[in-house]
């Protein structure tokens, strides 16, 4: 008789790290759209700012910040607002769309935002589209998240040419 003992692992970082494992599309391909595109990822969850941040990183994007909003707000500088802002919106005391307002206003700058997110409330859905904001909702495809990137960096480009 014999048995093999292996350490349980929490089954969010299972489910967060299958997803990153399991992208179809990439990032290594010669058509990269994401491609130095600067983006946040803010989440209370560790194991998802990882998997993300790893995600978003493979597939082109230089992503200087995934973690939690108190160490988002320490890190936020003048002038050095992100292209985009990937925000959860309960994070303990932390509400992102506040949050959001609270950084913009240190970067004196609006980043593109895509909420991501579990509420499938009505008001939010409202207040994100009053403000142009995009939704995915948890649990995040790559594939859904890569999309929603890549037409949000289209609407910026349209934008910052004048279209």
């Amino acid at each position: 008789m014999f048995w093999v003992s292996v350490p349980l692992a929490e089954q969010q970082q299972q489910r967060a790290t299958t997803e990153v494992a399991a992208d179809p599309t990439d990032g290594r391909a010669s058509n990269m759209p994401l491609q130095g595109l600067s983006a946040w990822y803010i989440d209370d969850d560790a194991p998802s700012c990882a998997a993300t941040g790893a995600l978003l990183r493979r597939w082109g994007c230089d992503v200087p910040f995934a973690g939690g909003p108190q160490a988002a707000l320490e890190l936020a500088q003048q002038g050095h607002a992100p292209q985009l802002v990937l925000l959860d919106v309960r994070m303990g005391e932390f509400h992102g769309p506040d949050l959001y307002g609270e950084l913009a206003a240190i970067w004196q700058q609006s980043p593109q935002v895509i909420l991501v997110t579990a509420e499938r409330d009505t008001a939010l859905r409202r207040h994100a589209a009053e403000r142009g904001w995009a939704m995915l909702f948890k649990p995040v495809r790559p594939s859904a998240l890569r999309a929603l990137i890549s037409q949000t960096l289209l609407r910026l480009r349209e934008t910052e040419n004048g279209d």
